[in-house]
């Protein structure tokens, strides 16, 4: 089983996932996380950055996902997903029990690869705790779309039980000896 939470940007998405992996015991793990940093770029907000789920961080050119500019204006770098992005996900430690993937967006649309690595991973043993993006693109429809994917919307009145709920769901596979 595959775990996705959806919902509005800030709705707590994150949080929810930080709070279940305390709950299973923060087991091994595989995949990665988006992370944004504040830009020096003129008029830009924020650079994304993917960095595995556990180890050190690398900020640099082959991890630089894109720029967000705001009101949902970005510019992509295909490549970063392609050498960085794909290159953490195949490298994914023998010993993860979770493959995380906070988050799955916009970005990803003109990187092939990375997204045939992230839909192989769907069809894999390992169980797989992830955000999408609420958005209506082939991509992300098709992960909405796998038989082994449960989405779960996070929204204000249900995000302190989800974690608990997502715990509960992913438990007998993360957690089995």
């Amino acid at each position: 089983m595959h775990i996705f939470l959806t919902g509005p940007i800030q709705v707590g998405k994150t949080s929810v996932i930080e709070k279940s992996l305390s709950l299973l015991g923060n087991p091994p793990l595989g995949g990665f996380r988006t992370v944004s940093i504040p830009s020096q770029l003129p008029r830009a907000r924020a650079e994304v950055y993917v960095i595995p789920a556990q180890g050190e961080a690398i900020y640099d050119r082959a991890h630089l996902l894109g720029i967000r500019w705001g009101d949902d204006l970005f510019t992509a770098f295909p490549e970063a997903f392609e050498q960085g992005g794909l290159s953490i996900l195949r490298n994914t430690a023998v010993n993860a029990r979770l493959l995380l993937m906070d988050e799955l967006g916009m970005m990803e649309q003109k990187a092939p690869a990375f997204r045939r690595a992230v839909l192989q991973a769907l069809d894999g043993p390992l169980p797989i705790l992830g955000v999408l993006k609420p958005k209506a693109i082939p991509f992300l429809d098709a992960i909405r779309q796998h038989p082994a994917v449960q989405l779960l919307e996070v929204r204000p009145e249900n995000r302190d039980e989800l974690p608990r709920q997502v715990a509960a769901l992913l438990r007998p596979q993360v957690c089995a000896s």
